[in-house]
């Protein structure tokens, strides 16, 4: 991933020459973080507009992880009283949700929230692929 303090200009550079050089995975990756992570600093800056210490912000924030959550309190935070999708469409929204399923699934290997297999005994050599002489 990018450092933080790279600038937009310079991610969506990155970005491009990613996808330019068939680095299709990784231009989606850095992609959704970049959305996920810009979203989340707007947000973050509404709050603290809004009359928060940076102490109750950080707790708050904590509490707002995912597109959904913060579609669902950027209102209360915003200064003019707009929801999220009176300026960013709800067809943009849908592309990013769709992005970030993509994302999960590339990384994580599952849609990020369902539950994932769990094994109780260890079945290590009990069926091993590499035969050990």
């Amino acid at each position: 991933m990018y450092p933080v303090r790279l600038g937009y200009d310079t991610v969506v550079k990155r970005i491009r020459r990613l996808m330019r050089n068939d680095h299709y995975a990784e231009a989606l990756v850095t992609s959704v973080f970049t959305v996920e992570k810009t979203m989340r600093r707007v947000l973050r800056a509404l709050i603290v507009s809004a009359g928060f210490p940076t102490a109750q912000t950080n707790v708050l924030m904590t509490k707002f992880d995912g597109l959904g959550k913060i579609k669902d309190v950027w209102q209360c935070f915003d200064p003019v009283n707009e929801r999220l999708s009176d300026f960013v469409s709800p067809f943009t929204l849908q592309v990013i949700a769709e992005a970030q399923r993509m994302r999960n699934e590339l990384v994580h290997g599952y849609d990020g929230w369902s539950k994932i297999r769990s094994r109780k005994k260890s079945a290590l050599h009990t069926d091993p692929r590499v035969r050990i002489t």
